[in-house]
């Protein structure tokens, strides 16, 4: 029993190191928030508004080309692990004398379900619900008030 005893214990021990030195599969949000770049590809409000005074309530912001033109289209934000984001205006600017990049800081709460961004020189702080955050796809909801309605604003992510 003793000659068997060694080999046994030593296979033991190696399974247990090359068990703890297994990578761990969970990703936090940080994780998978930081590294990338994000462009929207999709914004949805609720309840619907009448953004033109037509009386025609609008729920699908980014298929309004007033609001998504090309040139909104291919912005996108990058976050840093720092706390640190960037809006890049991207390839084409919607005016010429818009800065290309602009800078803010961003923060979770203590469980990571809600991200927030101030942008540099402002107080002003918004605050994503997150409905996803897989590495891939970033989702999240927003409040607005607009004379006196709350509106949420839903907006959805790609990995660049």
């Amino acid at each position: 029993m003793k000659k068997y005893f060694k080999p046994i214990l030593l296979l033991v021990i190696a399974g247990s190191l090359f068990s703890a030195c297994k990578k761990d599969s969970k990703e936090s949000n940080t994780d998978k928030l930081c590294g990338k770049d994000w462009k929207i590809s999709a914004q949805t409000v609720n309840p619907g508004i009448d953004l033109f005074g037509t009386g025609t309530l609008i729920t699908d912001l980014y298929a309004q080309n007033l609001i998504f033109s090309d040139c909104v289209k291919d912005n996108f934000t990058s976050y840093k692990s720092d706390g640190t984001y960037t809006d890049d205006e991207g390839g084409t600017k919607c005016d010429v004398n818009d800065p290309q990049t602009i800078a803010g800081t961003w923060t979770w709460n203590s469980d990571e379900t809600v991200l927030t961004i101030v942008e540099q020189g402002t107080s002003d702080a918004t605050s994503f619900t997150i409905i996803t955050n897989d590495g891939t796809t970033l989702a999240g909801t927003s409040l607005e008030v607009i004379n006196g309605i709350t509106y949420t604003l839903t907006t959805t992510f790609k990995k660049k």
